[in-house]
């Protein structure tokens, strides 16, 4: 995505715009998911047994959050699976291509173009069997918690798609209000993203579905969406922010703790960054 972009400041000024956009649907998300399981109370009559194994870490500083971002080597990076480094890289990667010459960029920009192509594919393969999968997982939590699935821990789940469906209305009215784009122009050329969404749960392994739609279906310039999807796959945390504020909300209800509002905030917040 940077590639393709001609002017090295617009990436500033996109990266600026964007974040704000992420950072603020991120804690508008755990705001609602912290007011619903509020209301719905599902941990309310669910029994934690057992002990925590192992030591509880202690939580991170800014700094060392921060610093963290930055890789101290990439081949590490991506053996580890960690998506921040390699996002990082690859935005410098992509800034360093923009001054080079045009007949080295050309070649950087059909190395990645032909990478992107490969992985949408094995993207396609890999989601073809996902349902097996998800199949089989479901099987293992019903055979696991058995009769529990029917009481608290279905309550919990319900509250969680609750605030899922919450912030959904909220990105729409956004998405009116900010770029006048009729809603449902929106999801008639973008349904097919929701099914692979929720069949993975993962907005990481949609993102080649994503920049497809982004580029067929909705006409986005490649230099917007080729750079603004996969850096938001990893710095807009709605879903992951719901999730989060649910847990720690149930264990709580679970041991019949009200939690002040300000230790959800601050745990949350820690655990977002």
């Amino acid at each position: 995505g940077l590639t393709t972009i001609k002017e090295a400041g617009f990436v500033g000024r996109l990266t600026a715009r964007i974040l704000v956009y992420y950072v603020v649907t991120s804690i508008i998300a755990f705001s609602i998911a912290i007011a619903v399981m509020d209301w719905m109370q599902p941990g309310s009559g669910f029994a934690l047994k057992g002990s925590v194994k192992g030591e509880i870490g202690q939580m991170p500083s800014l700094a060392t959050v921060v610093l963290d971002i930055f890789p101290n080597n990439i081949v590490q990076a991506f053996a580890s699976g960690n998506v921040t480094q390699i996002v990082v890289f690859g935005v410098f990667l992509g800034i360093a291509a923009l001054w080079l010459e045009e007949r080295h960029r050309s070649r950087v920009v059909a190395f990645f173009e032909t990478g992107r192509a490969l992985f949408m594919r094995l993207v396609g393969i890999i989601i073809a069997f996902a349902p097996i999968g998800l199949g089989v997982l479901t099987a293992y939590s019903v055979g696991g918690y058995g009769s529990k699935i029917a009481g608290p821990l279905l309550k919990f789940i319900g509250a969680i798609y609750v605030s899922e469906f919450a912030m959904f209305g909220v990105i729409m009215l956004l998405l009116y209000a900010i770029a006048r784009v009729s809603p449902l122009f929106f999801l008639k050329r973008t349904f097919p993203l929701y099914f692979t969404t929720a069949g993975t749960t993962s907005s990481l392994a949609s993102l080649a579905q994503a920049l497809q739609i982004a580029e067929e279906k909705l006409h986005i310039p490649r230099n917007i969406c080729g750079f603004t999807l996969p850096f938001g796959v990893q710095f807009t945390k709605d879903g992951t922010g719901i999730f989060l504020a649910a847990i720690l909300l149930f264990a709580a209800q679970s041991q019949g703790q009200v939690l002040p509002l300000g230790t959800i905030v601050v745990v949350v917040l820690t655990g977002l960054l």
